[in-house]
């Protein structure tokens, strides 16, 4: 079921599977961009969801503010969650794939589960709901 649908990105639970999909749809601002990773918390929180698959597949270039106010503000927030597994559908776009490597160098020495990294979204579903 869909709980959030904007131009810049979509959030879908699929609470059978315990599982939350946040679909990113081009370039997010700053305000966009920590709207939907702030509301992806929200409702993880609220229906105890702890498998993810971020489908960033189709997203454009992440800000330097943003990746700062990934690492330092929204993962604390996250890590509260204790997720299971997160599965990550890489992008089409250089440049957000070289400010998810950089993002990702610094979150994952504090992640304590399983990262995984596709290129589609199927393959993604199917390993965190496995």
């Amino acid at each position: 079921m869909i709980y959030f649908d904007k131009p810049f990105a979509t959030i879908e639970l699929e609470q059978e599977n315990n599982l939350l999909v946040l679909t990113w749809h081009g370039f997010a601002n700053s305000e966009e961009f920590q709207e939907a990773r702030t509301k992806a918390v929200q409702l993880s929180r609220l229906h105890g969801i702890k498998r993810w698959v971020s489908n960033m597949k189709e997203m454009k270039a992440i800000r330097q503010a943003d990746q700062e106010w990934s690492v330092n503000t929204w993962l604390p927030e996250f890590l509260t969650l204790n997720i299971e597994k997160w599965a990550i559908v890489v992008s089409d776009d250089m440049f957000n794939q070289m400010a998810m490597s950089s993002m990702m160098s610094k979150m994952r020495p504090r992640l304590p589960y399983p990262v995984e990294y596709f290129q589609d979204v199927n393959a993604a579903r199917n390993w965190a709901v496995r």
